[in-house]
């Protein structure tokens, strides 16, 4: 809806190295007790998918989410473009 907000938020989230999701869509969608973070699969330097973890907000702080699941969802999201690699080798 608006391409040079869109575009700002595409730039965070590049810096930061994954996502979190838009407070205001929390507050909507999940009345402020649900966040998530999520990070790309990448193939070729190009984002082909994406994968993320919802938690809960009183279980863990946003510094907690990032340094927990981040991690860990990078991991995983090298594991399965490593997948998609080797599946386009055969």
């Amino acid at each position: 809806r608006d391409a040079k907000a869109a575009q700002r938020a595409f730039r965070q989230v590049r810096a930061r190295g994954y996502a979190v999701m838009h407070g205001a869509y929390s507050r909507q969608e999940y009345r402020n007790q649900i966040s998530a973070v999520g990070v790309p699969i990448l193939s070729g330097g190009r984002a082909v998918a994406a994968m993320n973890v919802l938690y809960l907000k009183n279980a863990l702080s946003a510094e907690a989410a990032a340094g927990t699941l981040v991690p860990r969802l990078t991991d995983c999201a090298a594991q399965i473009a490593a997948a998609l690699e080797d599946d386009r080798a055969l």
